[in-house]
Formats: C-alpha cells, sequence, structure tokens
C-alpha cells in the first residue's frame, strides 16, 4: 500500500521516470511473493437435503418441464434488502470481521480491488460488503450445489441434445435472433460441464444480451462524444442506467453487475475479455452461477408455465409453446 502511494505521489510530481519504474519493479516483486503467504479457508456441511430438495423441484414429466423447474423453482436470484440485512446483522454480531478493510488480489498478486471496513452509514461501504458477501457464499453455493446438482439430474435423466436446447432458445422472445446460435452453444456447453465451452460463448454475449433488452423498450444505449461520433456504451455503463434497472429490476442488475463487472465480485465480463482468466479460472462458480441466471432470463415467458405452478411434482401442459403465442416480457420482472 504504501509502494502504490509513493507511485501515485512521483506521478503527480512528474518525478523522474526511472525512479517510479524502480518503485513498480518493487512493488511487482512484494505482490508475487505475497502469494506464499495467502491462506485457504473451507468450512464443511452436510447439503443432503439440500440435494434431496433440488431432486424433488427438478421431478417432471419432460426435459423442458425439469428445466423450468431449475430456473424458477430449485433457486432464486438475489434479494437485494435481504442481503443488505444480512451484511448489516452480520456486522452487528460479529464486529472484528468488519472492522478493516479487504483487499482483493489477483492470481499474480496484484492488489485489483479494495473493500472497506464496514460503515453502516455509507451507501457505497454496504454495497461493497453485499458485492462480497453475494459472491462468496450466495453466488457460490448456488453454482458447487444447485447447479452442480440440476446439471447431473437433468443430463442423466433427459440427455439433451444441441438441438433441443437451440430450439428453446430461439422459441423465447427474449433471446436476440442475433445471438440465437451463441447462446445455445453455451448453454449447451454448461450441461456437459464444458464450462471452457460456456465462458467462450456467454461471457462476450452478454454484452448483445442486454443491449437486445434495452433496444426492444426504445431505451438508447449509444453515446455521443462532444465531436458528435456515437458509441455503443459498455455493459458497465448499460447496467448503471436508469432505463435498465427500469426494465430488469434493481435486484437482477445487482446480480449482472456481481457476475460482470464488478471487481469486488465475479467481474467475469471484464476479465476475460481483457484476457486476464486463466483456462482454471474459467471453470468457476462465477460461470456456474451465470449459465443458471442466463436460463432464468431465456425462460422467463414460461414463468408461470404449470411445470413451475405445479405443487406436486407431475404437471399437465409441458409442450415448449410457440414464440408467437409466449408470454410478453414483464418489465418490472425479468
Amino acid at each position: 500500500m504504501q509502494l502504490t502511494e509513493a507511485i501515485s505521489i512521483l506521478r503527480r510530481a512528474k518525478a523522474d521516470p526511472t525512479r517510479i519504474q524502480a518503485l513498480r519493479d518493487q512493488l511487482t516483486h512484494y505482490e508475487r511473493a505475497s502469494l506464499d503467504h495467502y491462506g485457504h479457508h473451507s468450512h464443511e456441511f452436510d447439503a443432503t437435503e439440500w440435494i434431496k430438495w433440488i431432486d424433488e423441484q427438478l421431478e417432471a414429466p419432460s426435459f423442458f418441464a425439469s428445466l423450468l423447474r431449475m430456473a424458477y423453482r430449485a433457486n432464486k436470484t438475489l434479494r437485494m434488502e435481504e442481503l443488505e440485512a444480512r451484511v448489516r446483522k452480520n456486522a452487528e454480531d460479529h464486529p472484528l470481521s468488519h472492522f478493516f478493510a479487504s483487499s482483493h488480489a489477483n492470481a499474480e498478486g496484484a492488489i485489483v480491488a479494495r473493500t472497506s471496513a464496514f460503515d453502516a452509514n455509507d451507501p457505497t461501504s454496504v454495497r461493497e460488503h453485499m458485492i462480497r458477501d453475494a459472491t462468496q457464499f450466495d453466488l457460490n453455493l448456488r453454482a458447487r450445489i444447485m447447479v452442480s446438482r440440476s446439471i447431473y439430474a437433468l443430463y442423466s435423466s433427459y440427455q439433451p441434445s444441441f438441438q433441443g436446447i437451440k430450439e428453446i432458445v430461439e422459441t423465447s422472445i427474449v433471446a436476440p435472433d442475433a445471438q440465437s446460435e451463441t447462446l445455445a452453444r453455451g448453454l449447451f456447453a454448461g450441461f456437459t460441464a464444458d464450462w471452457l465451452g460456456a465462458s467462450a460463448y456467454l461471457i462476450p454475449a452478454m454484452e448483445p444480451f442486454v443491449r437486445h433488452q434495452l433496444k426492444r423498450v426504445g431505451a438508447h444505449t449509444m453515446a455521443l462524444d462532444e465531436h458528435g461520433v456515437q458509441h455503443e456504451k459498455t455493459l458497465g455503463e448499460l447496467l448503471s442506467t436508469p432505463e435498465t434497472e427500469a426494465f430488469f429490476g434493481k435486484d437482477l442488475v445487482f446480480e449482472l453487475q456481481v457476475h460482470l463487472v464488478e471487481q469486488a465480485g465475479f467481474n467475469l465480463r471484464n476479465k476475460y475479455c481483457h484476457g486476464l482468466m486463466s483456462d482454471d479460472a474459467l471453470e468457476s462458480a462465477g460461470i456456474m452461477s451465470l449459465w443458471w441466471l442466463l436460463w432464468r432470463m431465456i425462460l422467463f415467458p414460461w414463468h408461470e408455465h404449470p411445470a413451475v405452478l405445479a405443487p406436486t411434482p407431475t404437471c399437465e401442459g409441458d409442450a415448449l409453446p410457440n414464440r408467437e403465442t409466449s408470454t410478453p416480457v414483464d418489465q418490472d420482472n425479468v
């Protein structure tokens, strides 16, 4: 931290570049050496009952019905109010663990994000801790347990084909036509546990996916600079607009930000598109959780399908509706 501050001061003072470079070399040395001092903490718990419950939710007479249950019964999206209440309660119950700032390092030891000590009166601080908790706990458990078990159950029962997945994607009014093949390939890759393939297809597709939804409702996705030149807004900029929150809702926007653009979150879009993720890093809870979230959005036109609403494991009417008669997307609940 002292070296980082020193480099910033010297840059502002336009100091000798060789001195700045020497400090940068020293900083890099310390960052890489510090990796040896990082520890891994884990906690084991019995997920038997949870897995049993997931299996019960997925039990259905067809692949499409079971897929809908995976998206709308086996798990739910984050709720910001619940997450904030939990963060505040944890800070009250365990004040020492929230008293210090934390740093987030990449695989080379470089600090890429910092989370300040918890300040209940600072909305920015509260949001930082919500992002940390969502990444480390909620979305991690979703991926490691719910997604893993759901993929095993659906694939072992139905062996879904690529053409079957593609038909569902092309039928959904939510999926952009221009990316239907890409989305289908990424979603199918998840069913074969090919998370490298899922990452290669799905992460770059998320920006046009979001942009497509906003264009459908007439929102402006381009910005105008002082020279009169228009350019497409970045994914981070798109997710920060009032139009995006009005369409997706604040909870889903928050979850998309945690998955794709937040430094203290998974930050998948920025890290992947800038070539900052190794093959091992791509096979992570982040892409597994994003895979499920994308299924939930694509299947939204059928979120009130009998397969979802049925109180028992069996249901009727599980045929795939056609695109022309599908339920329109509810802008407040997608």
